[in-house]
């Protein structure tokens, strides 16, 4: 019997056209690669373009990895494209599956056993705000991604907005991150009024894009509807004092957030007080971090009494 690589990982291997070679040389043969790591290799569109091609036919792929690359909005239209088509060929499979037998039963196992691509990181390319809407379109009606990286991504507001928008559609990711991408307060209440209307996202990564105390109590207000989150990481935004007071009205009566960060967000002990108030009455947040904030003395002492109610609650940054 053959042996059939699993994963292939391909990083800071610069000689581009002879990587893209390779890789495809070795995908040609191998229909059962579940993983793929091409991170950090200056790769381009076109590079990318041979690549999506080799993989077409990969009908267990479910990890692809190309951050830290060239990739530009030509290269996301590539991709998006890709998208469509493997959601194409899962429907097919599905349908052709479905006939002779009992629909909903069958249908059911296949979603439940779907193999197409679960993990998509694009971060840290260059893929603008005409990418981001085009990756955007293709995340409304994909239904096998379960986490997607668009972090460290320059978009203007139209990219924010299809990205936020298309959160409001697609209702099985389950991961989404968007750090350093610079959100404004009215893509951040687009991006809330999408969160109050999911009903899958589980993890939401939005670290250093430019969050003020607005945004905040928009994202806050909207949380309030969401029944699924279980980890925000708001980490390196501007939320101040106000910020956190709105987001502790979230905290205190959510029951389903594990976990959440808001380090180096600039707020005092005003801030903390009905910070730690929220936790006091939470029962479901493990984990907090809160560094490089501007608490002092009195917001530790604030907190250490908050965390007498917690035996299981585990607050870093104190």
């Amino acid at each position: 019997m053959k042996l059939m690589a699993l994963a292939f990982k391909l990083k800071r291997m610069f000689g581009r056209k002879d990587q893209t070679k390779s890789f495809i040389h070795l995908q040609k043969n191998n229909l059962y690669m579940e993983e793929v790591n091409l991170s950090i290799n200056r790769l381009g569109d076109e590079e990318l373009g041979c690549i999506l091609k080799a993989l077409q036919n990969s009908i267990r792929l479910r990890s692809l990895d190309i951050s830290f690359n060239c990739i530009t909005e030509k290269g996301a239209k590539y991709l998006a494209n890709y998208l469509i088509s493997f959601e194409k060929m899962m429907l097919q499979k599905i349908l052709e599956r479905l006939i002779g037998s009992d629909a909903a039963k069958t249908y059911s196992n296949l979603l439940s056993s779907n193999e197409a691509l679960k993990e998509l990181d694009l971060s840290y390319n260059k893929i603008g705000s005409e990418g981001a809407i085009t990756i955007a379109r293709s995340l409304k009606f994909n239904t096998s991604l379960r986490s997607v990286n668009l972090s460290g991504n320059a978009f203007n507001f139209d990219g924010t907005k299809a990205i936020a928008l298309a959160l409001k559609e697609n209702n099985t990711l389950k991961t989404v991150k968007l750090s350093g991408i610079k959100f404004d307060d009215i893509a951040i209440d687009i991006l809330s009024r999408s969160l109050a209307k999911n009903s899958s996202l589980e993890s939401l990564y939005m670290s250093n894009t430019s969050m003020t105390c607005k945004g905040a109590k928009k994202m806050a207000e909207s949380l309030q509807k969401n029944n699924t989150l279980r980890a925000l990481i708001l980490l390196e935004n501007e939320i101040g004092d106000e910020g956190v007071d709105a987001l502790s009205d979230y905290i205190s009566s959510n029951s389903t957030l594990q976990k959440l960060n808001l380090s180096s967000n600039s707020f005092t002990p005003k801030g903390l007080k009905p910070l730690a108030t929220a936790l006091r009455n939470n029962s479901t947040l493990i984990d907090v971090s809160l560094y490089d904030n501007h608490f002092g003395t009195e917001g530790r002492k604030i907190m250490f009494e908050a965390l007498s109610f917690h035996e299981s609650l585990r607050v870093h940054g104190i």
